[in-house]
Parts: C-alpha cells; structure tokens; sequence
C-alpha cells in the first residue's frame, strides 16, 4: 500500500506576525471585516498563504503599483479575502503591489470565509476609466479617457498607449491617472473632442488621434491651430501639395492599413510641421514611430 503524506496545514504562526494566526481563529468562529494597514511585511504574510489563486497579471500589478506610488491608492471598499482554513482568497496583485513598492496601504480585510469561496469572486465586469468618467458626469467620456490616456504618454515621451514593456517591467496608464488627467485638462479635453466626437470626417478617422492632435496644437499654437484643423475636418480650398490635402487622403487610408490611434497622431502631428514650414509636398510624410517636436 503506498503511503500517502498528509497535507501539511498553513503555517499560521509568525514570529513577527502573530495577529495572522489570531486573526484566522476568529474567522473560524464567524466572518467577519477589519480595515488593515497592509504593509510589505503583512503582504508577505498573506502571500505566503496562497495557494491555487490563478495566475499574475503583470499589468494589473503594475497598475496598482503606479496608484501607489504616485499617491491615488484609496480605501475603497474592495477587501482582501482570507478563507477561514488561512489561504488567501483574493487580493493577490494588491500585495504583490505594495510588495514591489515597499509601501503600506489601508485596505479592508475579509476573515473566514470558506474556500471554495474563491470561485465566486470577480464575477462582474470590470468598470472601465471611461465608465469611471461618465459616473462624475462626463459627457463623450469613452472618447474622454482614451484621449487623456494617449496625452498621458505623450506628455511622457511614450509612443505606444498601453502598458508596454521596458527593462522587463511595464509601463501602465492607471484609471486613477486618467481621471486625474481629465480634471486638470477639463477645458482643453472638451474643447478638442466638441470640435472632433461628432464630425464626420473625424468619426471616420478616429476620434482619438484627431482629439489628440486637436488638444496638442492648440497649446502650440491656437490662431494656426484653429486654420489647420478647420481644413482637415472640412477639405476646403486644398491646393495640390499641400500637407494637410496629402494628410486627408493618408488618414483615409489609414483604416485600411489598420493603424492605431497613437501612429495616426504621429501622421498628423509630421504634417502639421509639414504645414508650419510652408512645405509643399509630392506625397504623404512616412512616419518614423515616434512622435516629433512639434512646430509652433
């Protein structure tokens, strides 16, 4: 007969965290929530329990590591779960966050729920940063948060708007940063997407790039901003050579070559210097895949 080694139990016992096994004795008798300053040394803790939870995602942790570091980590009511046997349930990225930072936050820990538990959570869909802006009553707030976060990495010198890699970590626009974007570029952000959510032209282009390009060169450049934009929306008096009639039929094409709103942003914003030099031009500028410096 083979021999079967039991299952050893968690370790609740902690030289330097003795509340953990506390704790997990209480939620035994009965469930129940704390709010806990969660240190690196308590996340270790936790994350020491964990067992069967499924695997990292790197740009979630990344994302909340950003929301800590830059100060917009908030007590908001989502609780880490611990099972009342003292496996964690839930809150893996959340520690391993404040892991990778090396910095506490207060959240609400949930003690003594069963297990198995652990299949039921996470079930609903996630709110996105432009379900986020639309609850504070922003108007076009989809548009509103794919624009600020495309401003986000522009203003950081970033070419691509997701989370990318760099030096093997990731590079990640939270909600929390797009949110505060929006607010502090309220005017600026209404103002482009007023003149580009609704116009033909644009909806055809892609709202996002135009937006964008609308937002940047109008701090450039408002009087000369306001001439080039009212000719790429409308085609008006176009003469041949002139960068924004090449820039028109290349944004047109542009959904056929399937290129995304942060290389439409660099066509754009390549004509407009095209544009304020006074070139004349025997065909569309390429891109380079990068963004230029902008002429005023």
């Amino acid at each position: 007969m083979t021999n079967i080694a039991p299952i050893r139990p968690i370790d609740t016992k902690h030289r330097e965290l003795s509340w953990f096994s506390e704790r997990v004795d209480k939620g035994r008798k009965e469930p129940y929530v704390e709010i806990t300053t969660v240190t690196p040394q308590i996340a270790k803790r936790l994350l020491e329990a964990n067992d069967g939870n499924r695997p990292l995602s790197e740009n979630l942790i990344a994302e909340i590591a950003a929301d800590i570091e830059h100060g917009y980590w908030v007590l908001n009511g989502e609780t880490i779960i611990v099972s009342k046997d003292g496996q964690l349930n839930d809150g893996q990225p959340r520690l391993e966050a404040v892991m990778r930072t090396d910095r506490s936050i207060q959240t609400a820990i949930m003690w003594g729920v069963p297990r198995e538990a652990r299949l039921t959570v996470d079930m609903g869909r996630q709110r996105t940063a432009g379900n986020f802006l639309a609850m504070t009553g922003v108007t076009h707030s989809n548009h509103a948060a794919a624009l600020s976060r495309i401003l986000i990495n522009y203003s950081a010198g970033r070419f691509s708007t997701g989370g990318s890699k760099n030096g093997g970590g990731y590079i990640a626009v939270t909600k929390a940063e797009i949110r505060s974007f929006y607010n502090q570029n309220r005017k600026a952000i209404s103002a482009a997407l007023g003149e580009t959510a609704n116009h033909k032209f644009a909806k055809l282009v892609g709202i996002t790039p135009m937006a964008a390009a609308h937002f940047i060169l109008h701090k450039a450049n408002y009087v000369e901003a306001v001439v080039f934009f009212a000719r790429l929306l409308d085609g008006a008096n176009l003469k041949q050579g002139d960068p924004i009639l090449f820039l028109r039929e290349r944004l047109f094409a542009s959904k056929k070559d399937r290129l995304r709103p942060f290389e439409k942003l660099e066509l754009i914003l390549r004509h407009w210097n095209s544009w304020r030099r006074g070139k004349k031009l025997s065909k569309a500028v390429q891109r380079e895949g990068a963004y230029p410096k902008v002429e005023k």
